[in-house]
């Protein structure tokens, strides 16, 4: 649908060689491996907590923010994190971390099963 724009506004002159090469880079390792990775996540354990790898990026963006941009790290940005992390550990466990995991037993039945009509 927007190549008709992108035709009309084509550049004056092609991209480098090395602005190639960086996007083949983002596009095949960034990209192309995180989604085999986050593929692979979703066959080993499943939909609900292979979405939760999304919360990990506020985390990372506030330690390069920190480390990299001398950005400050105040008492919100730590309640942030925390709420993140907690709200993480509560949707991938559904329980919070003192209480005692579920444990499910499966109990025999008596009854005969019945038959498939």
């Amino acid at each position: 649908m927007t190549l008709p724009f992108a035709l009309a506004s084509l550049p004056a002159d092609l991209p480098g060689a090395k602005a190639l090469g960086a996007l083949t880079a983002l596009g095949v390792l960034g990209t192309g491996v995180s989604f085999v990775l986050f593929y692979t996540l979703i066959a080993e354990v499943g939909p609900t907590k292979s979405s939760l790898v999304a919360y990990v990026a506020p985390g990372f963006s506030v330690l390069y923010g920190v480390t990299l941009l001398d950005e400050p790290f105040g008492p919100a940005t730590f309640a942030g994190l925390v709420m993140i992390v907690g709200g993480s550990w509560l949707s991938a466990e559904g329980r919070l971390p003192w209480r005692p995991r579920a444990v499910l037993v499966a109990q025999p039945t008596t009854k005969a099963p019945e038959a498939v009509r």
